[in-house]
């Protein structure tokens, strides 16, 4: 299970990295999908499932994956993460 939640914070980087890298983000958000998915854990399961929404959303709309806002939750996040 580390090994995913290492993926999804990787993943997250890649989303709010300047320039964002939205391929790269899901490749390692996918690869945390499918190991939460395995394990039965919803609620980390959810959280990838929206973050892939939002590259897929930027992908076709050419925009930023996150606002200024969201990036900074994001941030918050992996912080309290490690």
């Amino acid at each position: 299970m580390n090994i995913a939640k290492t993926y999804k914070v990787i993943g997250t980087l890649y989303m709010i990295d300047n320039p964002p890298k939205p391929q790269e983000a899901k490749e390692y958000l996918l690869r945390a999908q499918s190991i939460f998915e395995q394990r039965g854990l919803p609620k980390m399961l959810k959280e990838v499932k929206e973050k892939i929404k939002l590259i897929n959303r930027q992908v076709k709309s050419g925009g930023p994956i996150l606002g200024q806002l969201a990036a900074n939750a994001e941030a918050a996040d992996i912080i309290e993460e490690s």
